[in-house]
Formats: C-alpha cells, sequence, structure tokens
C-alpha cells in the first residue's frame, strides 16, 4: 500500500477533517493502526498437513480473510480462509471457525468447495485451506449483467438447493447464503457450475 502507516493515518485524519467541516493537521488526532494493517501473512509459510506458502489475499469479508497460497509439495494453488487479528482473540468466533473447518471436511458433493486441510498460524489465527476456484461470484455477474435469463437463474438455483439439501441432511445450516458466496465456474460440460 502506497504511504504506508503514515500515509494511512494522514488519509484518516484528512478524512476527518473533510467529514467535520474542521481542517484538521496532520498528527492531530492519536489514531491507532491496526495491529493487522499490513496483512502479515502474504509471503509466510503456513503448516497443517502440507505446507503452504501465501501468495496474495484474494478478499476480505466482515470476519474473515481469504487468500492464495501454494503447496509446497504438489505446486498446486489453494484458498485459505483465516480469521481477521481482531476475530482471532474472540474465543467464540474462534471455535465457530474451528466448527466450521470441521463440518466442511465432512460434506462431499461437487457443489460444495472441498476442505483439504485445517489448522492455526504461528499468530494462533486459524486457517482452513480449501480448492481454488477460478470463476465468478453470482453478485459479480448480477452486476455485470443486471438480469439473467430464467433458464440460466434455474440452472443455478437447482444446483445451489442441491448442496443445501445435502447440507441439510448431515445437519448443518448455511447462516450466510448469499450471492457473493455462490460461486460460477465453467468447465467443459456447463458455463454456470456452481
Amino acid at each position: 500500500m502506497r504511504g504506508g502507516r503514515r500515509g494511512y493515518a494522514r488519509a484518516l485524519e484528512a478524512r476527518a477533517g473533510l467529514a467535520s467541516g474542521v481542517p484538521v493537521r496532520p498528527g492531530f488526532f492519536q489514531i491507532k493502526i491496526p495491529s493487522d494493517f499490513r496483512d502479515m501473512l502474504v509471503g509466510q509459510w503456513i503448516s497443517g498437513i502440507g505446507k503452504y506458502y501465501v501468495l496474495r489475499t484474494l478478499g476480505t469479508g466482515g470476519m474473515s480473510v481469504v487468500y492464495a497460497a501454494k503447496h509446497l509439495e504438489s505446486k498446486k494453488i489453494y484458498a485459505v480462509k483465516t480469521l481477521r487479528m481482531q476475530a482471532a482473540s474472540d474465543e467464540l468466533t474462534v471455535k465457530r471457525s474451528q466448527r466450521e473447518a470441521e463440518t466442511l471436511t465432512y460434506l462431499n458433493h461437487p457443489n460444495i468447495v472441498r476442505i483439504h486441510d485445517y489448522g492455526k498460524t504461528s499468530k494462533k489465527q486459524p486457517f482452513f485451506i480449501m480448492d481454488f476456484l477460478t470463476g465468478d461470484s453470482l453478485n459479480d455477474v448480477l452486476k455485470k449483467e443486471k438480469l439473467i435469463s430464467y433458464e440460466r437463474v434455474q440452472t443455478i438455483f437447482m444446483q445451489v438447493l442441491a448442496a443445501v439439501a445435502h447440507a441439510h441432511k448431515q445437519g448443518l445450516v448455511h447462516r450466510d447464503l448469499k450471492p457473493g458466496n455462490i460461486m460460477l465456474l465453467k468447465t467443459s460440460q456447463q458455463s454456470d457450475f456452481v
């Protein structure tokens, strides 16, 4: 990120001044920069069953961050989901994350991402390793295309319903089902494989 920690602090101070209508001198506020301001996992190794080198950040959510990582032996790229540092200090959130990883390892359905490994980083952040998917989220497709055909909606949602039904049979409920969490992949047989 350009400007580093000082640039980040100056940008926050400037934004605070603009919001209040009062000009703010640099250094006027004592802004606490979050300890995870610079992503410390990128460029690091994490270990579970295998060893993975974290390449880059793929996306962030309210409680988690998803990275691309390369497996040491196979050289295959995987996605790594971790809790944000702030969330990793909350015991209940950590337990939920561990339960999510353990639960997902039991699900075996073509429309549910596979979990390959899970554990904790050296900084005690829970993580799990899952398939790296190349495609677009349904959310991105809807933003780009605005409307999609009835046939396409039916194809997508029949797969989503099949995945949800499989999870329900295992006694699980997906509590964050939304277009941003539905990935559409192109395969040799299908252009909207969920």
